[in-house]
């Protein structure tokens, strides 16, 4: 059941990747600079600043590409040693209140099991040293 389970939730993260580029493949062209993308797969992987791996843009082929290069890309899960996370640098040079603004966490604050009122002013005092 497990595996059925997986399937459906493979199948429908893998349509909402691919949703956006069939419906652009049908819009007329835009002039209109953009600025910020929605990207389903590479959202849900967490930040390591030492990951070493890169997204660009490929304005040849009109694709996003992530470059995940060696096992700094790989983070052991805590309960199963058989599942790993992919994480990947955000960027080395954000600063705390980029990383806060744009991604909702400072690196050396865990989330834990707080209330998210505590964690929020968790959160405060680490901005602010």
């Amino acid at each position: 059941m497990d595996g059925i389970v997986s399937d459906v939730i493979l199948a429908a993260c893998s349509l909402g990747a691919v949703g956006p580029l069939v419906f652009s493949a049908f819009s007329p062209p835009s002039t209109e600079v953009k600025s910020a993308s929605l990207l389903p797969v590479i959202d849900s992987c967490n930040h390591d600043k030492l990951a070493n791996s890169k997204i660009e843009y490929n304005m040849l082929r009109g694709k996003i590409e992530l470059f995940a290069n060696d096992e700094t890309c790989l983070r052991e899960h805590a309960t199963d040693a058989e599942m790993n996370e992919l994480v990947i640098c955000y960027g080395k040079n954000r600063g705390k209140q980029e990383l806060l603004l744009n991604f909702g966490f400072l690196e050396d604050v865990e989330q834990g099991t707080d209330d998210v009122k505590v964690y929020r002013k968790r959160l405060g005092i680490a901005l602010t040293k």
